[in-house]
């Protein structure tokens, strides 16, 4: 492909010739073979083009995965716009602060989260065009998906873009709470594109995979584009659930699997004798080290598969990950793996500069390279120019490098906790829970566990008595944190360890 047809859309639009009338993309409910999927995914983008959408505005999605929302996607590269997945599960308030802060001029939604989207918009507070992903007109004020479909092709611009060009914002969550955006352009989204079958192998046009995972999560992006890139058929389930995943697995024969640990723990405990899930050739998981108990449960239901496992950020794609093999996790000391060919990793010393790099064994912060990287962040200059450096990426991940060139992650050099495959700062936990009348003092922390990887706790000082249920329950209706945020334990203290610089002694806690 040439140089300057290296975009997602060029990559969208060679796969679903080359598919034809075989099936691209599948849900419960849809399915295009690949030359409908290009046909829509034209009408869509001269759909938007009518509603005056196109480079560089943003268009935000707040929808689980489906075709619908696939083609939508597409649609939003071929026309030039940027896409941002919000999360369904967060709050109308954050909700209607990202759009402001995005400057969202388009809003697509599933008819499912409409009183999430209306809530939000009032937020928002700004006038914005809706589309929907549902053929019921009366839903709410917006044009539907059909509607985009009825449209006749008048235009094209793909000419108009650039490979710089910003193409995909990824949200992931600051340490107040806040947004924090990973903007990647149509090169790096390309690069991610044509390096991921890497991570999970020989992928080929007889292959299929499921994609359970909401949009929001770059592990729709890290799943999706490589399966795409090597003409696999995507199925799409709107959600994770154990029993439909399987289900998923016996119906459509599909040959690769890619989930966080958590869910896989789910997955393989509904796994009986009567299913039928010998269509499966290779597992993947990624999200969390894996563990020797983990790998033994993978292969105790699933003998035949082999196991891969990837090192992946949303900032680094699919170009800048660590790749275990299944011979890599057979070994009694698993490792996360060795860089994917083109990509680069250094252990640097996290109080020093990104040539300040450890001896070989030293444990440091991770810092990577690759031709995936992302641009930086939006609208936050000052941080762009902290973590991305001279074409390297400061990862806040710290780990070391074995004499066999293996990495080994150790811990965060921040406080983010990472639970269920889900990315979680401590200090937006103890922000919301000091908000409570009778707390003082709050300090949050990830603990080891067998089911989410890290679950959090709290550690509380409060001026009176109070209970968990009760903390919890006000920052649930209070709106400060969603579900998955709230802690699992809280610890009622009359004081809290600190350092030499009187901030709270994380680390003393851990060893509680």
């Amino acid at each position: 492909m040439s140089e300057d047809k290296q975009t997602l859309f060029s990559i969208f639009e060679s796969i679903a010739q080359a598919k034809g009338d075989n099936i691209l993309f599948q849900d419960d409910s849809d399915e295009c073979s690949g030359k409908e999927a290009l046909q829509n995914v034209n009408a869509l983008a001269n759909g938007f083009l009518k509603l005056g959408i196109g480079k560089p505005d943003v268009v935000a999605f707040l929808c689980d995965s489906s075709v619908r929302h696939a083609l939508s996607y597409f649609a939003c590269q071929k026309v030039g716009a940027i896409s941002c997945a919000l999360h369904v599960r967060s709050t109308p308030n954050n909700i209607g602060k990202a759009l402001g802060w995005l400057e969202a001029e388009l809003l697509i939604v599933d008819r499912k989260y409409k009183d999430l989207a209306e809530e939000s918009l009032r937020v928002y507070g700004k006038s914005i065009q809706i589309v929907v992903l549902d053929e019921d007109e009366a839903v709410f004020a917006g044009v539907t998906y059909q509607n985009l479909l009825g449209t006749e092709i008048v235009a094209k611009n793909e000419a108009l873009i650039s490979l710089d060009d910003a193409a995909m914002i990824i949200l992931s969550s600051g340490t107040t709470g806040d947004p924090k955006g990973i903007v990647h352009s149509q090169r790096t989204l390309y690069a991610s594109a044509m390096s991921g079958n890497q991570s999970f192998g020989n992928i080929t046009a007889e292959d299929s995979v499921i994609v359970a995972m909401a949009p929001s999560f770059a592990a729709w992006n890290h799943v999706t584009l490589p399966f795409l890139a090597n003409q696999a058929k995507i199925v799409f389930n709107h959600g994770f659930d154990a029993d439909l995943y399987i289900k998923t697995i016996e119906d459509h024969a599909i040959s690769h699997a890619a989930l966080v640990p958590t869910a896989w723990r789910r997955a393989l405990a509904v796994i009986g004798k009567d299913n039928n899930v010998s269509s499966l050739r290779s597992v993947f998981f990624s999200g969390e080290p894996g563990t020797k108990d983990f790998i033994n449960a993978i292969r105790e239901k699933l003998p035949a598969v082999d196991i891969r496992s990837a090192y992946l950020s949303s900032e680094g794609g699919d170009a800048s990950a660590c790749i275990a093999a299944n011979d890599l996790l057979s070994k009694e000391k698993i490792t996360i793996g060795k860089p994917a060919i083109g990509a680069d990793i250094r252990i640097i010393d996290p109080d020093g500069s990104i040539d300040d790099v450890l001896k070989q064994g030293e444990t440091g912060e991770i810092a990577m390279q690759s031709t995936s990287l992302a641009l930086g962040y939006w609208k936050n200059e000052s941080l762009s120019r902290q973590r991305f450096v001279n074409g390297w990426w400061r990862s806040s991940d710290l780990g070391n490098i074995n004499e066999f060139g293996n990495l080994t992650i150790v811990g965060r050099n921040d406080n983010m906790i990472i639970t269920g495959g889900l990315k979680v700062h401590a200090e937006e936990i103890e922000a919301a829970l000091m908000q409570h009348p009778q707390v003082i003092l709050a300090a949050v922390i990830g603990k080891p566990d067998a089911e989410w990887g890290q679950r959090i706790e709290a550690f509380v000082v409060s001026n009176s008595e109070t209970s968990m249920e009760e903390i919890n329950n006000y920052c649930r209706e209070k709106s400060l944190l969603v579900s998955f945020k709230l802690p699992k334990k809280i610890h009622f203290r009359d004081n809290l360890p600190t350092g030499a610089t009187g901030k709270i002694y994380r680390r003393g806690l851990l060893e509680e």
